[in-house]
């Protein structure tokens, strides 16, 4: 990393593990939410198990998003953890994701249930309007997450 680079850290952590690896990429001189763009952040493969949702803590100088992240074999969903219907995330208080029992991300806030491949609202508060996707390439051994 050249040193007039700012890093951006990835913290992640599933309802489990609050901590658990911590990942760096560079990136222009960032100050606010607002000058976030562009934002990226390298996701490892050997991270995230399949199927699982996870939520990782994107920051970039003072601004910092939460992205929700499932993995599917060589596919990464990911979107911002914000509910359309309120603003709020959708975990709990405490750091854990809802499902149903068909695997659909359940907002803790309102119950609004949302598609973790498409992030379609599929009942409760907020229908019509899904989550807010985050632009995925792959890289090699991983995904890189574009931020806007």
């Amino acid at each position: 990393m050249d040193d007039g680079q700012v890093e951006n850290v990835v913290h992640h952590h599933t309802s489990l593990d609050t901590a658990a690896a911590v990942t760096k990429a560079p990136a222009p001189p960032l100050s606010s939410a607002e000058t976030l763009n562009p934002s990226l952040a390298l996701v490892r493969k050997s991270d995230l198990k399949e199927g699982v949702i996870q939520t990782y803590q994107i920051v970039a100088g003072t601004a910092s998003q939460s992205v929700l992240v499932m993995r599917e074999g060589d596919t990464l969903y990911a979107f911002l953890n914000r509910c359309p219907h309120a603003g709020w995330p959708l975990d709990t208080f405490d750091g854990r994701l809802l499902r149903t029992e068909k695997g659909d991300l359940i907002c803790a806030a309102h119950m609004a249930v949302f598609d973790p491949r498409t992030g379609t609202c599929l009942g409760g508060p907020g229908q019509g309007r899904g989550l807010t996707p985050v632009k995925v390439e792959e890289t090699e051994g991983g995904w890189q997450l574009i931020m806007k």
